[in-house]
């Protein structure tokens, strides 16, 4: 039994994108996945460590649904579109089996430190735009694969608006990558128009967007349809 749970257990954290290892949405089901985990739901609450401080000590643990939607690296966001489809799955069994608090939603909204990111936080993020293989049509693939997830946790009942605001998920969009999420953007825009107006670290979502999405005018098309819905009728 220890043999499998460790397998299990490499397979959700086994996410180093120079040698990646786990779950892959071409090879592997849902269905498939399910079943093992039902088998051995308590790997869902073993973490994986994930960064050292300058001492060399670790300092935080990533449970394994949070390494569905990011790659395992500290210093830059690398999403993880091969296994984000999985978080739905991994969510539903561990709520399930009761592995974590009510309210953390299956993880979703596990925070094991004061700056993690919550799995709903993660799933508002674009790779970082330092490399040359994160191209536009890698940024297409991440936006649209975990607008896939967002959609299905909302049908699940596990994503509601007021967590739009309150986590606050426009302001989790990293804008300055250089490339603008469209259809995450719409996503939220769409579900809780007022929430672009609703200030978070000093600035509003729809000034921010505004600004960095300035290159495109598709984009920037965008967020205008986006204001023009907040207007008087």
């Amino acid at each position: 039994a220890e043999g499998i749970r460790n397998s299990v257990h490499d397979l959700l954290c086994s996410n180093d994108r120079e040698n990646y290892r786990g779950l892959d949405n071409d090879r592997d089901t849902e269905d498939q996945l399910e079943t093992v985990l039902r088998i051995v739901p308590e790997v869902l609450v073993r973490t994986v460590p994930n960064g050292e401080d300058d001492d060399g000590e670790e300092y935080r643990e990533d449970y394994p649904i949070m390494l569905q939607a990011m790659f395992h690296d500290i210093y830059d966001y690398r999403c993880n579109a091969k296994a984000v489809s999985f978080i739905p799955t991994i969510a539903k069994v561990a709520i399930d089996f009761g592995l974590f608090k009510a309210e953390e939603r299956g993880g979703l909204l596990t925070r094991e430190w004061e700056y993690e990111m919550t799995v709903l936080e993660l799933l508002m993020k674009s790779s970082t735009n330092d490399e040359d293989q994160h191209s536009a049509d890698h940024h297409r693939l991440v936006d649209r694969s975990f607008l896939r997830v967002l959609t299905r946790l909302r049908d699940m009942g596990l994503l509601r608006k007021e967590d739009i605001r309150k986590h606050p998920l426009f302001y989790s969009m990293n804008f300055r990558v250089g490339f603008f999420p469209e259809e995450r953007f719409r996503f939220l825009s769409d579900w809780d128009p007022g929430a672009l107006t609703h200030q978070t670290g000093g600035c509003l979502p729809l000034q921010r967007a505004a600004f960095l999405c300035k290159r495109s005018m598709e984009n920037f098309r965008c967020v205008l349809e986006a204001g023009i819905r907040l207007l008087p009728k």
